[in-house]
């Protein structure tokens, strides 16, 4: 199988002589369409999961690493960490390029330690975040910051780990786990490392066609999916094969976006390596397409003993045989999204339906009245 699918009409990934339209494209993303339902596995399962881009050719990168002239408030706080680093005792010996990602990262967590700590304030929260990472930094050594850069930084940036001076340690009382306040955070507006992604293609369907701040281009729009099962199912056989993709469900019955849009997010392990020589995030569909046979059985080579290769081989070259891809994107032309809006909204799906506040509604019936007289014009 390849690891990455592009599927532009109904014939096939690849094909482009029979483009989508809104129906086609819906009846495609239909949840219980065979091309999401394992015969193996009960329909009440979520083999896979979805999001939608207002632009086909946008990556899969979490907010708080894309290009930063979208999210100046995080880039300030940036450039700021990134002179104050520099002052250092223990950065002296470290790159540029590395003390940017120190940056960065110090960065999102004031970000989510502001965020709780005014949370704090009004009430929401009954407690602060302990750590201050820029101030940890301050007394490390050339060493300590090294071996931080090297191959932890999944303690900070994994909001379901809790341990080292990750900014969601010692976040109990919100009201279950750090993934609730990662998923909190993120669904009102504070950059993390974290990608919302739902269990419904159709929300993704939405997501993808209601952004009017996007000038719509010849790229179009799209949903990605990602095979859930089979990513938890390669991971449960090489636990420490990266790049290392996580799901994890936060607790829907405290907070109304995430319920409303049975929602869960996705967090792709950091890869040092491509920032430092792209400045990017490594995109999780860079990171899937290296998920190939070739590349497991140079791992398990490497890593695993000669019983455990012999075990391995067998499973896994039967797995890729069998399995549908790891990932698949569904591209609209941008001419059929307004037929999908309105599509959508007879099925009950729409920004109020969502994220359900008085400002949505408010949005959603102009949207409505927009779009009315946009069908009626010659």
């Amino acid at each position: 199988m390849a690891a990455v699918e592009i599927w532009y009409g109904p014939d096939g990934p690849g094909e482009t002589k029979n483009l989508f339209d809104a129906e086609s494209f819906l009846g495609f993303l239909r949840r219980s369409g065979p091309h999401w339902q394992s015969k193996d596995q009960p329909v009440e399962v979520d083999e896979w999961v979805f999001r939608g881009h207002a632009r086909a050719d946008w990556k899969l990168i979490p907010s708080a690493a894309r290009q930063l002239e979208f999210n100046k408030p995080l880039a300030n706080i940036i450039e700021a960490h990134d002179r104050e680093l520099a002052t250092f005792s223990g950065f002296g010996a470290i790159s540029n390029s590395h003390r940017r990602i120190v940056a960065h990262l110090t960065a999102y967590a004031a970000a989510i330690r502001a965020f709780v700590k005014f949370g704090r304030e009004i009430g929401v929260f009954d407690h602060d975040l302990t750590v201050d990472f820029l101030e940890h930094l301050k007394t490390s050594n050339a060493t300590d910051i090294q071996n931080l850069i090297g191959g932890v930084w999944y303690w900070i940036l994994d909001p379901s780990i809790n341990a080292g001076i990750n900014p969601f340690r010692n976040v109990t009382n919100y009201p279950h786990s750090r993934s609730d306040l990662a998923a909190l955070a993120q669904h009102h507006g504070i950059p993390t490392f974290q990608l919302d992604w739902t269990e419904n293609p159709w929300n993704a369907a939405f997501f993808a066609s209601d952004d009017d701040k996007v000038e719509y281009a010849d790229c179009g729009i799209c949903v990605w999916a990602l095979n859930r099962l089979a990513i938890d199912m390669r991971q449960e056989w090489l636990p420490m094969a990266g790049p290392k993709v996580s799901c994890f469900q936060p607790d829907r019955s405290h907070n109304p976006f995430i319920s409303a849009q049975r929602g869960l997010m996705v967090f792709l392990s950091f890869d040092e390596n491509c920032w430092v020589e792209t400045g990017e995030w490594l995109p999780l569909e860079n990171a899937i397409s290296m998920f190939t046979l070739d590349h497991d059985f140079q791992y398990i080579g490497q890593f695993h003993s000669s019983n455990e290769l012999y075990s391995l081989k067998p499973r896994l070259s039967e797995f890729y045989a069998s399995q549908s891809p790891f990932l698949r994107k569904v591209v609209l032309p941008s001419k059929e999204v307004p037929r999908l809006r309105r599509l959508l909204r007879l099925e009950g799906i729409t920004r109020w339906h969502l994220m359900p506040t008085l400002d949505n509604l408010a949005s959603t019936s102009l949207k409505i009245a927009s779009d009315a007289v946009t069908a009626s014009e010659p």
